[in-house]
């Protein structure tokens, strides 16, 4: 059985793959937030969020390092900061693990900013 002069295995196949194309591209960098899916608020959804969206910015989200940070939390806003050379590691371009400082600010288990320093 053929459409367009292509097999339906064929148009399967590309709509499959466009498809999960789609999905893996919904979760790159320059999404809106990330939520912990198990808790609208508190520390740990903030924390879980943060952690999160620094993955979501690697190059390799599985070769990020991240150690626990202290939260500062003002109302329903909590950061958690990682100075350089805390630990927070990344990979760089060329595979070289580096260090790497965070800013990550959080409101209502929502992170609201995100910032690196040293990537």
């Amino acid at each position: 059985m053929e459409f367009l002069g292509k097999s339906i295995y064929e148009w399967i196949f590309a709509l499959c793959f466009a498809f999960g194309l789609m999905w893996f591209m919904s979760g790159m960098p320059g999404c809106s937030t990330i939520k912990d899916a198990g808790s609208s608020s508190g520390v740990g959804g903030s924390y879980y969020a943060c952690t999160n969206a620094i993955r979501s910015r690697a190059k390799n989200p599985s070769s990020v390092t991240i150690p626990y940070a202290q939260p500062k939390t003002v109302g329903s806003s909590t950061t958690f900061e990682w100075r350089r050379g805390s630990g927070l590691t990344m990979q760089n371009g060329f595979g070289a693990k580096i260090d790497v400082g965070a800013i990550c600010e959080t409101s209502n288990g929502y992170v609201t900013d995100l910032t690196f320093d040293g990537i």
